[in-house]
């Protein structure tokens, strides 16, 4: 702590010199539609890799899109749990609690 004219003043962290307050609020904003979009990549992906394994039936190509599936059901569960601390949605009432979050979520967010 510094002092200025007797008074003591907290002084600022130091991550408000690189980012401004404005700045991480806008890391906050609900944004539907890059939800939207990011889930119908992700489910792309994993139909991609299903028929992908399907087609060529190659034992080099199953573990590829094994992989490729399984960090998919990652990124779903990433959105579960956004959908867990409320940052899916403006009202949170009708997200109240985890289990009426999972509820809501997991139809969406669940993978095959």
């Amino acid at each position: 702590m510094s002092q200025t004219n007797g008074q003591d003043e907290l002084e600022k962290p130091a991550w408000r010199e690189i980012i401004s307050p404005q700045e991480v609020r806008r890391y906050y904003a609900i944004r539907h539609g890059v939800m939207v979009r990011d889930t119908i990549l992700i489910w792309a992906v994993i139909a991609i890799a299903f028929w992908l394994w399907a087609w060529t039936d190659s034992a080099f190509v199953w573990p590829l899109c094994a992989l490729l599936v399984a960090s998919r059901q990652h990124a779903l569960n990433n959105g579960v749990h956004d959908g867990a601390h409320f940052l899916l949605f403006r009202n949170n009432s009708s997200t109240s609690g985890t289990q009426a979050t999972r509820e809501r979520l997991t139809p969406m967010y669940s993978s095959i």
